[in-house]
């Protein structure tokens, strides 16, 4: 089955696709920009004196925005592109092996459903069992280590 598929209409799709997040993106900004935030934990250590225990405040700030509504949406968001991009690959497979990039596909679809259950699990647990640097650092780290290897498969 031949298939023609316009170049106006792919560049309509990744138009439309590019404004609904420049339009999510910028509704989050306004509703629930990240701000300066902070948390104080109770610390108890005992005192040098043997007499007792001395309690410390420590602070730690931070950006955050109020609610993970916003994160969780984004990582629906990855989802359905997810689901989409397991469509197109399986309906690929019998293209000639010239323009066939199921493969990469399907390698690159693994990878990003990895990548979104790992950055979905520490959005999940970082309230109760991380630090807030630790997690502002595991989703960088998680994030950056998605696009290396997603530039790795399709490019190398």
């Amino acid at each position: 089955k031949k298939i023609e598929v316009k170049r106006q209409r792919l560049y309509q799709i990744v138009g439309g696709c590019v404004l609904a997040i420049c339009i999510y993106l910028a509704t989050w900004t306004a509703i629930d920009s990240p701000m300066p935030r902070e948390k104080m934990i109770l610390l108890t250590e005992p005192d040098d004196d043997n007499d007792g225990n001395h309690n410390i405040v420590e602070v730690k700030s931070f950006c955050a925005s109020s609610s993970t509504v916003w994160q969780i949406a984004i990582s629906f968001y990855l989802s359905v592109l997810l689901l989409i991009s397991a469509a197109i690959a399986t309906q690929n497979r019998g293209i000639r092996e010239e323009f066939n990039e199921s493969r990469y596909l399907a390698i690159m679809l693994y990878s990003q459903t990895v990548f979104t259950l790992l950055r979905l699990a520490v959005l999940l647990i970082s309230d109760t069992f991380m630090q807030t640097y630790a997690v502002s650092a595991s989703m960088s780290i998680l994030l950056s280590t998605d696009v290396f290897i997603i530039v790795g498969i399709y490019f190398v």
